[in-house]
């Protein structure tokens, strides 16, 4: 197990160093946009592309991450109320199905990216399933730190 946690753990620490670079350059190209448009009265074509692009990576890799540290929504109210066999039970249920859905939504994407590379983006004229391939490659990564979660909660045992 504990091998286990620092693949995902390590995994997770790549994933947030692909991130990061990529908000930078995001931030950066809708500065340059914002200045070419508002400033210099030249907008830029391919700045509001390249920036929603970017977006997409974030957002789908950010959510990737953000199942592994628990930052996702959830209503804790009733299944804090439980005993611990019932929410344990609960749990793996919930993560079960978290995982089954993320798969699918995966195989889904990779569908779609796979339709997607003779479909240029407009201004950049660059394949749309490199920006497609964010979606099975974010839900693929919830669905590992979904059954990390899942396994640790297996074997959690009661504590008094």
């Amino acid at each position: 197990m504990h091998a286990f946690n620092m693949a995902i753990n390590k995994l997770n620490r790549m994933v947030i160093l692909i991130i990061v670079p990529l908000f930078t350059i995001m931030s950066i190209v809708t500065l340059i946009q914002v200045l070419f448009r508002y400033v210099f009265k030249l907008p830029l074509s391919w700045t509001e592309e390249l920036a929603r692009f970017l977006f997409v990576w974030v957002v789908f890799l950010g959510s990737a991450v953000s199942v592994k540290e628990l930052g996702h929504v959830g209503v804790e109210y009733f299944v804090s109320r439980l005993s611990f066999s019932k929410k344990k039970v609960i749990t793996v249920i919930a993560y079960s199905v978290c995982i089954f859905m993320a798969l699918i939504l995966a195989k889904v994407g990779w569908d779609v990216t796979r339709r997607t590379f003779a479909q240029l983006a407009p201004s950049m004229q660059i394949p749309m399933a490199y920006v497609y391939f964010a979606y099975p490659l974010g839900f693929l990564l919830s669905a590992v730190n979904f059954a990390y979660h899942l396994i640790c909660t297996i074997n959690q045992k009661a504590t008094n």
